[in-house]
């Protein structure tokens, strides 16, 4: 301790050597307050999609799709739909292999009501978990 207090001592002329053991401090407090440790990661990093079929379509989002369409187009007042999930890793302290829902997107053939945008969202919300500034409900072209 007395090379620190020498070091620290007012008045003194540093050595190049007494610079050089400031530099490497202070280097190393750099790279601890600099360096990542862990893994980090933010959502709109993760979103992906899940793997393409050679048909082209999602694989693990296609029956949840498909299951979804049916029963939103069975609903009264809802008619035609098309709906798309998109799929995000799951983040924390633990991995999984399950992935949550990044969002969800219905589109609407016939005019789609206020009323029918709330119960396509209380419909979406009640099967999966999924926040509603996730879930966009669009009128799209009728065919």
């Amino acid at each position: 301790m007395k090379w620190i207090d020498k070091m620290l001592a007012p008045g003194k002329k540093k050595s190049v050597r007494d610079w050089m053991v400031i530099a490497v401090i202070c280097g190393l407090l750099l790279l601890i307050v600099f360096f990542p440790v862990g893994k980090r990661s933010e959502k709109n990093e993760n979103v992906f999609l899940n793997t393409v079929t050679e048909t082209g379509e999602n694989a693990s989002s296609l029956t949840d799709e498909k299951r979804l369409k049916e029963l939103l187009e069975k609903i009264d007042k809802i008619g035609s739909v098309e709906v798309m999930i998109t799929y995000g890793k799951e983040s924390g302290f633990y991995e999984t292999n399950q992935a949550e829902i990044a969002g969800i997107v219905v589109i609407c053939r016939k005019e789609c009501d206020s009323e029918s945008v709330l119960l396509i969202h209380e419909v979406i919300q009640a099967l999966f978990p999924v926040s509603a500034h996730k879930i966009k409900v669009v009128k799209g072209i009728s065919s």
